[in-house]
């Protein structure tokens, strides 16, 4: 993102009212010497999309508005709790959004352009609720829109609505108002965004909603679109209202595409969700795994092939990420005698040079044909699931499919108790991870008690797990240094074999406390 861009969290909550609608009292809410400000603005925003919808479809805007203090470019991101991030640009001439808000979006265009998709000029009248030192705890906007959406042959419309924004109050300031507002007459908004709403009055010109992703928005309780060897309605035609195996499965698989394309904007912004990127990635080929049955093994097998690459280049930038944290802390621990030479420097040098290294590597990547063919792919699979017979099978099936983790992840952990091989560990390791994430998954059917008494014992055998091979590939990272040093004035080999025989006692360690949870899970 460019230096001159600015972000902020931003949480509201929407209301549809009619003409007749009066804004209700609310000075009584404001604290002592506070005060209500109170404005009239015109704005007139223009929205840009893909010809496909794509950025609404994911719960993003991108606009160019006009008027207000906070005129010029914006980017509406989706965040945590109902909130949303929004990115801002200062105005500028340009009819067309600026390369900085392009580049942010190109995951969810798939490099797609995009047009202007609506024009929505909007006044506003806004009252404000300020403290004592004129901070700004909460704006109550009450809008009247016109809308025009649909590019030559535009659909106008026209309503009223009221936005409350949470400022610098406390959230409780929201539904103290938001009951204010319903009782006044107001209902919650029956649409996510202006835009939305727009669209929605364009005769099928657009989206209807930006209220999910094509991965959450109805694909995921039905079961999707028709498969390779079974359709979404033999997807759907069980019991549990109407789910099926197929139709729990999906709705997972949906969950971690959103996590991917959260993961994306984040990635692109310079955020730190690698690490939760990665784990949407691996409970989506987990799920391939566990539940392969359901699936087509042709079009699965390829799916995780992609999947794995793209984790595969996501893992080399996270693994130095957790290594340099480790190195620290362990080097810290030291004895100041043990200390010797350059040893810290020399290991933090070595790992930022392959963290750089491997972010070119993870930006090229993210701009590159095969990654944006992944998203496709993604998308796909939630709108039109590969799905076999097994697919529209009863969902006590997912159940059963379960028990098969469980028993495979015994079987795994007996065999790298009794051989004491580091190589049969990871694979215990990973079969923990699918067990954990087929528990996750199976709550609807197999209940939140049953399952969370699982993903208890899987996580804590995966922790011990983890720990074991982070202290294997830590050692291997120590040895290999150590072998070098020396080579040049300032190095010191001894501090290396110290560090290193402190990462085979942890790795001792966690080695035994994953025995002891083997016992506990398998008798």
């Amino acid at each position: 993102m460019s230096a001159v861009a600015a972000a902020e969290i931003e949480r509201e909550d929407k209301y549809d009212v009619d003409g007749s609608f009066q804004m209700p009292d609310l000075s009584d809410l404001v604290p002592d010497r506070g005060s209500v400000e109170v404005d009239t603005r015109r704005l007139r925003n223009v929205y840009f999309d893909t010809d496909q919808g794509d950025l609404l479809r994911n719960r993003v805007t991108l606009r160019r508005r006009y008027g207000g203090p906070d005129e010029g470019w914006h980017a509406k991101l989706p965040a945590a709790k109902g909130a949303r991030t929004e990115v801002r640009l200062p105005s500028d001439e340009a009819r067309r959004p600026p390369r900085e808000l392009l580049d942010l979006t190109t995951g969810l265009r798939r490099g797609r352009p995009v047009r202007r998709s609506a024009v929505l000029n909007t006044e506003r009248r806004a009252y404000r609720l300020l403290d004592a030192d004129a901070t700004v705890l909460v704006e109550v906007a009450d809008d009247t829109v016109r809308a025009a959406a649909g590019g030559n042959s535009a659909a106008v419309s026209q309503w009223r609505e009221v936005e409350v924004e949470l400022g610098a109050g406390e959230e409780e300031l929201l539904a103290v108002i938001g009951r204010r507002l319903r009782d006044a007459g107001a209902t919650p908004a029956g649409h996510s965004s202006k835009l939305a709403r727009a669209l929605a009055s364009a005769d099928g010109l657009g989206p209807t909603d930006g209220s999910g992703s094509s991965g959450s928005s109805g694909s995921a309780g039905s079961a999707g679109s028709a498969g390779s060897a079974g359709s979404s309605a033999e997807a759907g035609s069980s019991d549990n209202g109407g789910q099926s195996a197929g139709s729990v499965v999906l709705a997972y698989l949906a969950q971690q595409r959103d996590a991917v394309i959260a993961g994306d904007l984040g990635l692109r912004r310079g955020a730190d969700v690698v690490h939760p990127t990665r784990v949407g990635i691996r409970r989506s080929r987990s799920t391939l795994r566990t539940f392969g049955s359901l699936f087509d093994a042709d079009q699965a097998a390829a799916l995780d092939a992609e999947l794995r690459w793209y984790a595969a280049t996501l893992g080399e930038v996270r693994d130095r990420a957790v290594l340099r944290a480790r190195m620290s802390t362990a080097l810290s621990e030291l004895p100041d005698a043990t200390r010797l030479g350059r040893v810290g420097a020399d290991i933090d040098e070595h790992l930022l040079s392959e963290s750089a290294r491997h972010g070119e590597a993870l930006g090229r990547a993210l701009n590159g044909r095969r990654y944006l063919a992944l998203l496709d792919e993604l998308d796909r699979w939630i709108t039109e699931p590969p799905f076999t017979e097994d697919a529209a099978k009863k969902p006590k099936h997912i159940a059963r499919l379960v028990a098969r983790a469980e028993r495979k992840l015994a079987r795994r952990l007996t065999t790298a108790l009794e051989t004491d091989d580091d190589h049969a560990l990871h694979a215990a390791r990973k079969a923990g991870k699918r067990a954990r994430y087929a528990a996750e998954l199976a709550v609807p059917v197999i209940g939140e008690a049953k399952a969370e008494r699982l993903i208890t014992r899987y996580t804590a055998l995966q922790d011990a797990l983890g720990e074991h091979q982070d202290s294997v590939v830590a050692a291997e990272l120590l040895l290999r240094l150590g072998r070098s040093a020396g080579t040049r004035p300032g190095e010191n080999g001894f501090s290396y074999g110290v560090l290193y025989a402190g990462e085979l006692q942890r790795r001792q360690a966690s080695r035994d406390r994953a025995a002891e949870l083997a016992r506990q899970l398998v008798g």
